[in-house]
């Protein structure tokens, strides 16, 4: 068996839980895993050891150079078989810290690119495209969570090197839905969704869209299970439209099942992607989904046969998705239950596992 190394900045969202869940699974199996990464206040929720390594979370001379100082110290402790890095900054800091330990192997997941990732500054996506393609020499595979992050990967090179394994998860479990979202149920249909309170998962533009479907359909309401940066603006569009009895906003929530358990529909309004957790997760529940078509969301919902693709920025055709589906209860019903068989054949949290390991076995780590 081996030893594994991932490192990785975020402390939770689609990055951590990734990591966590391959974290667990590969340990199961026998390897020796640790996490490197500001990850002290998560001991408790992981399986396997935490290495504390201040990684920050946007570029910073004297803070990258501490974290690469601390990071180098962790692979001579360690003594890593195989180093995974998971998303830019960490993958930034993991591959400038290996020029050390050049005869070890890094794995590098972008988990979406930073210069593919919505920033309204074009310079800022500029300057991470410019890094990536410096260090995209110091990783020995890039393993892409879709097609779509992989034909990214391709053009910033070696090409050869890259590597598609989709995201999987273990299946929504249905259960005890969560307590607001148990209120709201029985006023009328219930839409969810899932995200991060921040510019690029497009929560506003589905409460604009909220505000024409509930038009036609006034005893629609709209559960938002998230928090973050933009939580104020979010909840100012909210009032703006008028939609303070149709849109509720749950914060955090410990997990999506009880969210995912007591909602009709889901929604993924994104701006920008890779291959997003939670319309995997929408889809082992059987729920009909309406996504934007960003990154590899098409690679997971195939347009009208396991749910609705519609463009981004585009209130109206989210809208009009949503009210299909709406006023279409058999034909909903079929997206998701194909959705849910699709789920079922590639998205397992097995099929990750096993993936990842095939990639590892290809550097001689197995």
């Amino acid at each position: 068996m081996s030893r594994i190394l991932m490192v990785l900045r975020p402390d939770r969202g689609g990055v951590f839980n990734h990591v966590a869940r391959l974290s667990a699974a590969l340990a199961a199996k026998g390897h020796e895993v640790a996490l490197c990464g500001p990850l002290s206040c998560r001991r408790a929720d992981l399986d396997v050891p935490v290495i504390q390594v201040e990684i920050p979370r946007s570029p910073s001379p004297r803070a990258d150079l501490q974290a690469i100082q601390v990071l180098g110290m962790a692979i001579r402790g360690f003594k890593p078989d195989l180093i995974h890095a998971h998303g830019s900054q960490a993958g930034f800091l993991a591959r400038i810290a290996r020029v050390a330990s050049p005869s070890i192997p890094l794995v590098f997941t972008p988990h979406l690119y930073a210069f593919a990732n919505y920033f309204p500054r074009r310079a800022e996506r500029l300057a991470y495209r410019l890094i990536e393609q410096a260090l995209a020499p110091a990783a020995t595979r890039v393993l892409c969570v879709c097609e779509a992050e992989r034909r990214v990967a391709a053009k910033i090179g070696p090409s050869e090197r890259t590597r598609v394994v989709h995201n999987g998860r273990e299946p929504i479990r249905g259960g005890q839905v969560h307590p607001q979202v148990a209120t709201l149920r029985g006023g009328g249909p219930l839409v969810c969704t899932i995200a991060e309170l921040r510019a690029s998962k497009g929560v506003p533009l589905l409460i604009e869209a909220m505000a024409k479907v509930t038009q036609d359909l006034p005893e629609v309401r709209l559960v938002i299970a998230g928090d973050g940066d933009d939580r104020a603006a979010v909840e100012a569009r909210i009032r703006s439209l008028g939609l303070q009895e149709s849109v509720a906003l749950l914060g955090a929530t410990n997990g999506p099942d009880g969210v995912l358990s007591g909602a009709d529909l889901f929604v993924n309004p994104a701006f920008a992607e890779a291959f997003p957790y939670t319309v995997i997760e929408a889809m082992s529940a059987g729920l009909p989904i309406v996504a934007t078509d960003v990154g590899g969301t098409s690679e997971a919902i195939v347009h009208e046969s396991s749910g609705l693709l519609v463009p981004p920025h585009d209130a109206v055709a989210l809208a009009v998705a949503i009210l299909r589906l709406l006023r279409d209860p058999d034909f909903a019903a079929a997206q998701g239950e194909r959705a849910q068989r699709r789920y079922q054949e590639r998205f397992t949290l097995e099929a990750m596992v096993s993936g990842t390991l095939g990639v590892y076995a290809e550097l001689g780590v197995g």
